[in-house]
């Protein structure tokens, strides 16, 4: 096996949920800065986000994000996103990864 085929087997999870939300505006990575977090800078990127997904006629966005990760969540379920699936990670970590389209 080499390094290459043991990459593929980590992103082998993360690959299933983006085609399960083939069809939306996807948000390929998001974060804010732990020091800036609690100001409403996530609010403003996903709003910025659903304008864009507006503008390119999408009626969905999506994004992944682990299911540890108890902040973003929040902020996303504030915002009427769902989890729509679940897959492990990878064989040796337990915290699956959720993606979480939203409709409006």
């Amino acid at each position: 096996m080499t390094a290459l085929s043991g990459g593929a087997d980590l992103l082998r999870p993360l690959v299933a949920l983006e085609q399960q939300a083939a069809g939306t505006f996807y948000i390929n990575a998001f974060a804010v800065r732990e020091g800036l977090r609690g100001q409403g800078i996530g609010s403003r990127l996903l709003n910025l986000a659903r304008e864009k997904a507006r503008l390119a006629g999408c009626r969905q966005v999506s994004q992944q994000v682990f299911s540890q990760n108890e902040g973003a969540l929040r902020l996303y379920r504030r915002h009427g996103f769902r989890v729509t699936g679940e897959r492990p990670s990878c064989r040796t970590h337990a915290n699956p990864t959720t993606t979480a389209p939203c409709s409006w």
